[in-house]
């Protein structure tokens, strides 16, 4: 069984946008009517939903205001699957504590998921399933001065969070929905395994070539199908070679994906010696750093968890790959070198010259 033992990363991206209509990206609060508490006059209410996120274009409260709350009308009752909150000041952290509150039929309501406590973010997803909304007002659960930058409410929990906002302070990446999108695993894939792609984007039966990176003869053609690209037949010899997907085909732009490498054990070859790296460093006694001498457990490593029997598993799986890997820890040597009597340790620079 352990033989078979077989160190796997998985590297495939997730988009946000999968199965999420264009329609599902509009934000709600494009058109409501804002009102509050009170406002600053040089940071009016109306400013939480012009489509800006930037410390210019903010809500304040007055400071004299007790019980601060802005509020989004709509034009006619809407259905509600997420709302985007961006608050803060420059890097500063966002807002701390709040309520939302909905109107639906005329009756308020109080879902839990609209409570926030102990908020960091400047930007905040709040996602709930609503219908029939009117209102939402957002109350502060102490006074303060609030720094509400935007409130975006879309009607999909898969919309991409920002969508349709502008502003040097929306730290989001954006999604071109006109052109193909393609999520291959960066590293690559194993020549005798499964080699499948995303393509949330394209329709069914849109064409994809793969290429070597700088050439333009296709290698290997298919077709995608339910939002999936699979060129598991294509079995190259092993090279250094990268290769690309493209996509193209109406109504979407071309598209070209990230390179990746297509070798028989490439998991192996890849991920063995950093897996390896990183278990080394992540253990006790002594590992490669000598605060880790004595059992204190430095960073993710202690006497008793996965981290040996994982160095002892990556052996028993293969012997002679792991004994031709550089030699990085002499137990003995680390061990003297960290109890001598003239050690000094530099906790703010560490070194193995201590």
């Amino acid at each position: 069984m352990l033989g078979s033992f077989r160190f796997i990363s998985s590297l495939s991206a997730c988009l946000i946008l999968a199965g999420a209509s264009a329609s599902a990206q509009v934000n709600l609060a494009t058109g409501a009517v804002v009102s509050a508490s009170s406002s600053q006059a040089t940071y009016p209410a109306n400013w939480v939903a012009d489509g800006m996120v930037n410390d210019q274009s903010r809500w304040l409260p007055l400071k004299s205001d007790a019980a601060p709350w802005i509020e989004l009308s709509f034009p006619a009752p809407v259905k509600i699957g997420a709302i985007d909150v961006f608050s803060g000041f420059k890097n500063e952290a966002g807002l701390d504590a709040y309520d939302l509150t909905f109107e639906v039929d005329g009756k308020q309501e109080s879902p839990v998921a609209g409570k926030v406590r102990g908020n960091t973010e400047t930007t905040q997803r709040i996602e709930l399933l609503i219908q029939n909304v009117s209102k939402i007002r957002l109350t502060l659960t102490k006074p303060g001065p609030a720094r509400i930058r935007e409130i975006a409410v879309y009607e999909n929990k898969d919309a991409v969070v920002g969508a349709g906002l502008k502003g040097e302070m929306l730290a989001v990446a954006t999604v071109d929905r006109t052109q193909h999108q393609i999520a291959v695993n960066q590293v690559g894939y194993e020549t005798l395994k499964p080699k499948r792609f995303s393509a949330p984007l394209s329709p069914d039966d849109t064409e994809f070539y793969l290429r070597a990176v700088g050439t333009p003869a296709i290698l290997y053609q298919g077709k995608i199908q339910s939002g999936v690209g699979d060129f598991s037949a294509f079995h190259p010899a092993d090279s250094s070679i990268h290769y690309v997907i493209e996509l193209r085909g109406a109504p979407l732009k071309t598209s070209e994906s990230d390179p990746f490498l297509i070798r028989a054990d490439l998991y192996h070859e890849q991920f063995w010696q950093p897996a390896v790296d990183f278990l080394i460093d992540s253990r006790a006694v002594v590992a490669t750093h000598p605060s880790a001498f004595g059992g204190c457990p430095w960073r993710d490593g202690t006497y008793y968890d996965v981290i040996i029997p994982s160095l002892v598993m990556f052996y028993l799986a293969d012997r002679k790959s792991i004994e031709a890997m550089p030699r990085q820890i002499d137990w003995a040597a680390e061990k003297a070198r960290a109890t001598a009597p003239d050690f000094k340790f530099d906790a703010k620079n560490p070194s193995p010259e201590g």
